[in-house]
């Protein structure tokens, strides 16, 4: 899910893939997402609008529960204030859920619903015979994709339609198409870091020995407005397969019965 370039180059990289592959005359996709814990939310918003271009930044953009406290609220206002430093609780980031409009002061001290990554929208002038076309598109998940990646898959299929197919899992026990959609689970060190960065006295210290130690700082909304940060709650997926020891073996052997079966 992770993507270690800058977004515009992520958009040129991906629609060269997706023609190189209509070069080759291919019809369908399954995104494989097996085994993905995570990574960016940017790409997490952006991997959507490639196949499901909207004007309407809402569709794409992910509705999160924010708590803002006063050392967040004072983080946040050093972030609009400096130039040089960006954190991921920069205010212009967010946007607000009524008016739409990113936020240009700082945030208010109670919790509330607001968008991340509202502005992102991938380029209009890239093409391929897949968009909008759910018919063409399939997700594969084995229950463990989480947080940025249960995030994409939350919008490919809950606000667009798109069928995902969940492989593995125990015999008489429901499978779900993700874990959780996390949103932002950050690491300690980096939250101080955004305090020391800023000058901001850190409400948290790093931990007196070698480890890390992560904690979640947002709550993603689904279409149904229901919170998915750690939501135990059952996703289905439109397919379920079992493994077999060839698919277990063998991704392309996986992806041969995940076609056979979604376009049978």
């Amino acid at each position: 899910m992770t993507m270690m370039v800058p977004v515009p180059e992520e958009v040129v990289a991906i629609q060269k893939m997706l023609t190189n592959l209509a070069e080759r005359n291919v019809t369908n996709l399954i995104l494989d997402l097996t085994n993905n814990g995570g990574g960016d939310v940017s790409f997490a918003s952006l991997l959507p609008t490639i196949f499901f271009p909207t004007q309407d930044k809402t569709i794409n953009a992910h509705l999160l529960r924010f708590r803002v406290t006063p050392s967040i609220a004072a983080l946040a206002g050093a972030d609009l204030a400096d130039n040089n430093t960006d954190t991921l609780w920069e205010p212009h980031m967010f946007a607000d859920k009524f008016s739409g409009t990113p936020f240009i002061t700082n945030f208010s001290l109670q919790p509330e619903e607001v968008y991340l990554d509202y502005t992102l929208i991938a380029d209009p002038k890239i093409t391929h015979r897949w968009i909008n076309d759910v018919t063409k598109i399939t997700i594969l998940t084995d229950g463990q994709c989480g947080s940025a990646c249960g995030m994409t898959a939350d919008k490919f299929v809950s606000r667009h339609g798109v069928k995902a197919m969940a492989v593995g899992g125990f015999n008489g026990l429901a499978l779900s198409m993700f874990s959780f959609a996390g949103a932002a689970s950050i690491a300690l060190d980096v939250i101080v870091e955004a305090y020391t960065d800023l000058k901001v006295a850190a409400p948290l210290a790093n931990l007196p020995y070698k480890g890390t130690y992560r904690c979640g700082f947002i709550e993603v909304v689904s279409g149904d407005t229901t919170a998915l940060e750690y939501n135990p709650a059952y996703y289905s997926a439109a397919y379920r397969l079992d493994y077999t020891p060839e698919t277990a073996r063998h991704q392309d052997k996986l992806w041969g019965a995940v076609s056979a079966t979604a376009w049978a």
